[in-house]
């Protein structure tokens, strides 16, 4: 038999050994470990023994002990040259949150710190995300953050990226849950941002080296996202949305679904307003989020430190029609112009001096929008 890694315990490698094996999800595994007792024996075990224990024909034949064991080894070797290793439902390190679910993974592949502990808040949402999503994601998250709360998501385009991005920018701790192994990242796009999360966070997945993305993995992944958080936070999903069965698990899970109003004429926030109407927390300030997640606005602030806030600005009259035309939803120029009943040179010049003060942002095709208040 190969020889087992120094301060890995041998029944990790045997569990791992099983895990690997076609066909043995968590609920066959558990089922093997209380009819045989080790996953060793299991292995060990004649045709005989493993059909009078009611498993099926798919999991035959086996390998021997020492070809099932040196492919757990070549597992644990492959995932140490990517930086990675893995728990098991038995070690310290092992979430408790995944300990109620029916059926918990029985190995995590983890780069990163294992730190579950204290408020963490799943962040999820469409991968097309509008500007408004992402505005409205790189503004709350930072503010969440620094009431100490962990973000959780999964690493997808859109919210889920911006979630991470804006957590790390903020000093926080972010946890990428996978749908693929860890040496298949996925989007490729996302790798840069995956290797900052494995420096400063934590990756981790339950499936093994070489799983590629196929459409069945992310509801499993899904149900790990909600168990991890206290709440989960929708910001922008289509009503076939996968963030929407994350936003149902967490419900099923006894979680706080959180769901950020939209613009009706958008498609994009179509599924958080069903969410809304079906019983989801309309949440539109970042303080709401922390009272789902039951911190209060004293600890809040106190943790903020000073708020920034923009000093009083003196409009002219023009620029004041300008702003009063303005809205949070995107206008064209020529739209502004009309309604501020000024000339478009005008309201051009007087709103690319709104934006270089942070007030609007404008999008291509000459349409801006306000994105703060005075």
């Amino acid at each position: 038999m190969s020889v087992l890694p120094p301060n890995v315990p041998e029944k990790n490698i045997w569990l791992l050994a099983l895990f690997l094996r076609p066909k043995c999800g968590p609920r066959r595994i558990r089922a093997i470990l209380k009819h045989f007792g080790s996953p060793e024996a299991f292995f060990a075990a004649s045709p005989a023994e493993r059909e009078r224990a009611g498993l099926p024909a798919a999991l035959w034949p086996q390998p021997t002990p020492k070809e099932a064991f040196s492919r757990a080894l070549e597992e644990y070797h492959g995932l140490r040259a990517i930086g990675g290793y893995f728990i098991t439902w038995d070690d310290d390190t092992y979430p408790l949150a995944f300990k109620h679910l029916p059926d918990p993974p029985p190995i995590l592949f983890c780069r990163g710190t294992p730190h579950f502990d204290g408020a963490v808040l799943a962040v999820v949402g469409s991968r097309a995300a509008t500007s408004y999503g992402a505005r409205l994601v790189r503004n709350w998250v930072p503010e969440i953050v620094r009431a100490g709360v962990k973000i959780v998501s999964g690493l997808a385009v859109g919210i889920d990226t911006l979630a991470h991005e804006s957590c790390l920018e903020a000093g926080g701790f972010t946890i990428a849950v996978l749908g693929t192994g860890l040496d298949y990242i996925y989007p490729r796009g996302n790798r840069s941002l995956a290797c900052k999360i494995g420096e400063k966070g934590l990756i981790l997945t339950e499936f093994p080296l070489g799983t590629r993305p196929r459409p069945q993995n992310f509801p499993i992944r899904n149900r790990l996202i909600s168990a991890l958080a206290q709440a989960v936070l929708v910001v922008e999903a289509s009503p076939r949305s996968g963030s929407l069965i994350t936003a149902r698990l967490a419900g099923e899970q006894g979680k706080e679904v959180l769901a950020v109003p939209g613009p009706i004429f958008s498609y994009r926030s179509h599924g958080c307003h069903q969410l809304i109407r079906e019983g989801a927390l309309l949440v539109d300030r970042p303080d709401q989020v922390l009272e789902a997640l039951g911190l209060s606005n004293l600890a809040f602030v106190s943790q903020q430190g000073p708020v920034n806030r923009l000093p009083p600005l003196t409009l002219s009259p023009e620029e004041t029609k300008v702003w009063e035309v303005l809205d949070n939803i995107p206008l064209h120029l020529d739209e502004i112009a009309r309604k501020a009943g000024l000339a478009v040179s005008v309201v051009s010049g007087i709103l690319i001096a709104f934006e270089l003060q942070g007030l609007v942002e404008s999008s291509p095709g000459n349409f801006f929008q306000k994105v703060i208040e005075l």
